[in-house]
């Protein structure tokens, strides 16, 4: 007789609401202080998500409406303007704050005399009158709200017709290579207010928008076989870079249980937020204030940001979830792509014909044809645009392309080449802080995504040092010959410069500003990436989907300002304390005994913050601050700030003067073995009435201001040098 399973077929899991994360953000004054709460902001350097594209045009996060002389105009209104002494007509893009003042972005149509002259034809001047043609620029126009004469109307005609209209729009017209085009109307990125409801705000409350930044990820739990957890956090973008960066404002939703189900674990979730776009009053420190929150950016790799918007996996024919280019290819990434993107209306008609199929064979012939999954995402209960809003992840593209460029220039070092590396990389002036990076030739596998960055810096510099052709096996020298077309001499430099424009890409794509030069200068460099990579490499880089992603990383820089601000790098960090903490934990219901962790982490962080909260005595948690031990076992510790609650600054001078002029850097090395602090005649442990035992005493007196007993005395020796 066989033993009866006792596997459950259901099993609980722990979430946190998101409204109670809400509520605890508002009523914490250290952070509410530093919150952005406002229409988008137009800059020359733009390093916030108020200074994106996405904010200023949405009605979820940016300003959305505007009265001029007793109108008002909303954002993606169609309005007349009067220029040469004509009526233009012109859309509303946005609503945004601009030289201290609030200014409006608009956007361009053309009447048939403005288009270029090989676009003059017959077909184009029948019924021209009416007709007018969408401008896609680079950049909009920015004009003083009271250059606005009326209201117009427009009828799109990739939308529903209304029942009046002035104009009708069916092509676009738009630049590729310096040279105009012309597409349909319906290859275009639709503005927010076509599918975004306005918010309304009936009771005249004072309101809050707030821009959630949403984080999926998996993370191998056990140390030695990959059993995995996935972890759901969000961030909110209100908060300035500086502040989203720090692990502490990383807010837990959930673990979803191994084998469990995310859009099962999702759904409290997804309700809440869907709430939250209709608005919701939230009472907050006893004022009542009116809170309405959009899903601003969907974080997340390959794998699962594939899955959030309903494409299939990378290695699928057509796996990329910003385009439908087959095959990943890389050599088209920088082609003209506007008929290739993955619109999100035109996705919702491929979704349609997939979820009304015949058969199942129908089905999945739709599916491999279009690329996409038999079921739409669970996401797309809410309010967003799946193109626009789930961006591809610079942290793992840029890592995985590092690692590959890593095997082939390694793979080709002959013995000789191999000895002659690790002497230069011995003997290469690391930065101070780095830690020690492993040998990048036997253990490159198990570098971390930060190590290949790294790596991506210095090893230019290195190559340049000592690399020859006598370095080079023979066969990749004939290979590299073939493929560059170019003598033999130049095959060095050009592998160096393959190193070298990689890395130039990796700081423009890490930098936390761009300029409106900067997006030109990211998008030139990225196609030269494509060219030297495939060019010199192309069976390793043609079809890696890691590289075919550098066409689109201009749209999502422009929609979120930097590419930064949607890359994973940091949270990434939140899942190693939360994998570092597991071997604590009961080993049974680990995802509930982190979030026990992260509650008791989070409460202390209110306390300290001096959230207002009828269950906190705020007057201890300042007791509690004000103790010199209490303070220093928290102010390195992520959940915690060294700010007083009533905003009165700690300060704390961490400069400590060498006792020589001379002495400006000391590096430790080799830890001291018992034997040897005893053959030295050392002490130990430090003696209460030793000399260093004083000299520590006075130091954290002097320095710090600590007054208390020093609780560790024993002593760890070093070698060191200068």
């Amino acid at each position: 007789m066989k033993t009866q399973s006792t596997s459950q077929p259901s099993r609980e899991a722990y979430a946190i609401s998101l409204f109670d994360i809400l509520t605890k953000i508002l009523s914490n004054p250290l952070l509410m202080s530093k919150m952005y709460n406002g229409p988008g902001i137009e800059v020359e350097n733009k390093s916030e998500f108020w200074h994106g594209e996405l904010w200023q045009q949405s009605p979820l996060f940016g300003e959305h409406s505007i009265t001029i002389n007793s109108v008002e105009y909303f954002t993606g209104d169609f309005v007349h303007i009067s220029a040469s002494n004509q009526l233009n007509c012109m859309r509303i893009i946005s609503i945004v704050l601009h030289n201290n003042g609030l200014k409006l972005k608009l956007q361009r149509f053309l009447a048939f005399d403005e288009l270029p002259a090989q676009f003059k034809t017959t077909d184009r001047y029948f019924n021209s009158n009416n007709k007018r043609w969408l401008l896609e620029e680079d950049k909009f126009i920015i004009v003083e709200p009271e250059v606005i004469i009326c209201k117009t109307s427009v009828w799109l005609q990739d939308q529903n017709k209304p029942n009046y209209y002035s104009y009708t729009v069916s092509e676009i017209l738009y630049k590729y290579q310096n040279k105009w085009k012309i597409r349909d109307v319906c290859y275009r990125i639709r503005h927010p207010s076509e599918y975004c409801p306005f918010p309304k705000n009936p009771y005249n409350l004072p309101t809050w928008k707030i821009f959630i930044d949403l984080y999926y990820d998996d993370f191998g739990t056990f140390q030695n076989v990959y059993h995995s957890l996935s972890g759901v956090y969000i961030q909110i973008g209100n908060m300035p870079f500086s502040l989203r960066k720090l692990l502490k404002n990383h807010f837990v939703i959930g673990f979803v249980p191994f084998g469990g189900n995310f859009k099962e674990f999702i759904y409290p979730f997804l309700e809440e937020l869907k709430e939250l776009e209709k608005s919701k009053v939230f009472n907050i420190q006893g004022k009542n204030i009116l809170v309405i929150a959009g899903l601003g950016v969907v974080t997340a790799d390959l794998p699962q940001g594939n899955d959030l918007v309903g494409v299939m996996r990378h290695n699928a024919k057509r796996g990329c979830r910003s385009c439908k280019i087959e095959n990943n290819d890389s050599l088209k990434s920088f082609n003209d792509l506007s008929k290739e993107l993955r619109y999100h209306h035109l996705m919702d008609k491929e979704f349609d014909l997939i979820l009304n199929s015949d058969s199942s064979t129908v089905q999945k012939n739709l599916c491999s044809k279009f690329g996409l999954k038999n079921q739409k995402p669970v996401l797309d209960y809410l309010i967003r645009d799946r193109f626009l809003q789930t961006p591809q992840d610079i942290y793992h593209a840029i890592a995985g392309k590092i690692l590959k460029l890593m095997d082939c220039t390694f793979n080709m070092f002959n013995s000789s080449g191999n000895n002659e590396f690790i002497k230069n990389w011995k003997l290469f002036e690391m930065p101070i802080k780095w830690h020690k990076l492993p040998n990048s030739i036997t253990h490159r596998q198990s570098f971390m995504m930060s190590d290949r960055l790294r790596l991506a810096m210095v090893l230019p510099h290195i190559l340049r040092r000592y690399l020859h052709i006598s370095h080079l096996k023979n066969n990749s020298l004939i290979e590299l010959q073939e493929n560059l077309s170019v003598n033999i001499n130049k095959i060095i430099d050009k592998l160096i410069q393959c190193w070298v424009i990689v890395a130039k890409c990796a700081k423009v794509c890490f930098s936390l500003s761009f300029s409106n030069d900067s997006y030109n200068i990211l998008n030139n460099l990225l196609n030269q990436e494509i060219i030297i990579l495939t060019k010199t490499f192309p069976q390793d880089f043609t079809y890696l989907p890691n590289l075919h992603i550098n066409g689109h990383l201009q749209y999502h820089a422009k929609t979120f300002a930097t590419l930064v601000n949607s890359a994973v790098g940091v949270k990434e960090m939140v899942h190693k304390t939360f994998k570092n903490t597991v071997p604590h934990t009961n080993g049974k219901m680990i995802e509930k005994d982190l979030i026990k962790r992260y509650n008791t982490l989070q409460a202390l962080r209110n306390i300290i913050d001096g959230t207002s909260d009828s269950r906190y005595n705020n007057h201890l948690g300042n007791g509690y601050f004000q103790d010199n031990i209490f303070r220093s076992l928290l102010s390195s510790w992520y959940a915690t700030s060294t700010t007083m609650p009533n905003n009165k600054e700690i300060v704390v001078d961490e400069t400590v003067e060498p006792p020589d002029n001379c002495i400006y850097e000391i590096r430790l090395q080799t830890k001291w073995k018992l034997h040897q602090i005893l053959q030295n005649n050392f002490e130990t442990n430090m003696s209460i009435d030793g000399d260093i035992y004083y000299s520590l005493k006075t130091a954290y007196k002097e320095y710090f201001n600590f007054t208390e007993y020093l609780h560790n005395n024993k002593i760890v020796y070093f070698n060191y040098y200068l």
